[in-house]
């Protein structure tokens, strides 16, 4: 999906903003404008994969960052979304240090047979409030794991 959105002509192969076009991009009042570094874990729109998916939506008024909403089905740009989220290794972007990820949550998110109904439903992080997804529940079965799937709320998560 990065190589067939074109997201590495600007972020470069690896996310870091150093693609081929980026020393020429300009915002619209004719300023350099740097593709940002995706590997950063700092994200002009914020730092869930909501926010991402917003702005590949929508795109960054103002910027080069184009909207993908005519141009990408609802599904890659989740799918994209959480590939630029992964470019940062859940880094703190305070500190620059990688965020833990649980045990659990490692192993359910490199389980290729395991899916979640929905591309906005994939993961939740552990200690992040379950209602920021829609009270999804954890398929390990503990409340707070990330892995999640469809069903209603349990009580003790809204």
């Amino acid at each position: 999906m990065w190589r067939n959105a074109k997201c590495w002509e600007c972020h470069g192969q690896t996310g870091k903003g150093d693609g081929e076009k980026a020393p020429g991009l300009k915002d619209d009042l004719g300023f350099p404008a740097k593709p940002a570094d995706l590997t950063a874990g700092q994200f002009k729109s914020g730092p869930a994969v909501e926010d991402i998916f917003r702005t590949m939506t929508t795109g960054l008024s103002g910027t080069p960052m184009p909207s993908y909403r005519d141009s990408l089905s609802e599904e890659d740009r989740w799918a994209l979304s959480y590939y630029v989220l992964a470019l940062s290794a859940y880094k703190d972007p305070l500190t620059g240090e990688a965020l833990p990820i649980a045990a659990s949550d490692r192993t359910a998110l490199n389980d290729p047979k395991l899916e979640a109904g929905t591309p906005d439903k994939a993961y939740v992080p552990s200690g992040r409030a379950a209602a920021s997804r829609g009270g999804a529940r954890a398929l390990a079965g503990r409340t707070g794991d990330g892995v999640a799937e469809h069903g209603p709320p349990r009580s003790n998560e809204r």
